[in-house]
């Protein structure tokens, strides 16, 4: 029996990837005065971890498109990132908001959720040759995370989702180049969305709200997320080390109470 292990990057070493990443990234939100208070150093710290956690979300996409195509039962995979979507609500507006609900913008949870539901309601239709019906649910689903419910990367997450899971199915060299269509995508949309946010101004006197204004704040930081296209072109197939799939779940909700835990203590 050939017991060879493949070259490559297993699942289980992208999630492992993904989750430290995205850490790092959340960190430098939750502290971000503290970092952008400390001067120069400090600043560019912050906006170097972000940067770099760009490459999180896309391999957390390119996972659920992969779990999509080898689960057993889908039913329980959408039903796994249901509820942990709920449990991670309160965990996540307290950490990025100072509250224990705000119904503002929701955590990614969602966004995961609603990816993997497009991609279940594809493979129903498909057996009926409907696929068309099925492009059309994505754009409204897309359209009801990014204005509605307001989930974190909104329509993009959505349908990087399900980008991830239409190119996994093909051959090679289309499934290559699908991955890095889509890492472009992300980047892209991350880059010309934040270039157009509203930029609000705040009396410092006062912190009341005197002025908003649309200011242009392009910066290539965003394009870090086509970095995430190596990481998953090295994907080799293989689960890898095995690793309690409940870490992962619980991960998100447990190191946001962490965070908002170690600021509330060391800053109030």
């Amino acid at each position: 029996m050939d017991t060879e292990k493949k070259r490559g990057l297993t699942t289980s070493t992208l999630k492992i990837i993904a989750i430290v990443l995205m850490f790092i990234d959340h960190f430098a939100v939750v502290f971000e005065e503290q970092l952008v208070g400390a001067g120069e150093f400090g600043g560019m710290l912050q906006e170097m971890m972000r940067t770099v956690a760009r490459i999180a979300f896309p391999l957390f996409a390119f996972m659920i498109a992969i779990g999509a195509t080898y689960t057993k039962n889908i039913y329980k995979y959408m039903l796994r990132l249901l509820a942990f979507a709920f449990i991670s609500e309160v965990p996540f507006d307290l950490a990025f908001n100072g509250q224990v609900f705000e119904t503002g913008y929701q955590n990614v949870f969602f966004t995961l959720f609603l990816g993997l539901f497009c991609i279940f309601v594809y493979k129903k239709l498909r057996e009926h040759n409907l696929e068309i019906v099925a492009f059309l649910l994505l754009l409204i689903v897309a359209y009801t995370a990014e204005t509605l419910l307001k989930t974190d990367y909104g329509a993009m997450g959505v349908i990087c989702i399900f980008l991830f899971y239409i190119f996994l199915q093909t051959k090679t060299p289309v499934r290559q180049l699908g991955i890095v269509l889509a890492c472009l995508l992300i980047s892209f949309i991350l880059e010309f969305s934040t270039y157009l946010e509203p930029v609000m101004y705040v009396s410092g006197r006062s912190g009341n709200l005197y002025h908003a204004d649309i200011t242009a704040r392009f910066n290539l930081s965003e394009f870090f997320a086509l970095a995430a296209a190596p990481f998953a072109l090295l994907h080799n197939g293989e689960k890898g080390k095995k690793i309690n799939r409940w870490f992962f779940y619980a991960f998100y909700p447990a190191h946001l109470l962490l965070l908002w835990g170690a600021h509330a203590i060391l800053f109030h």
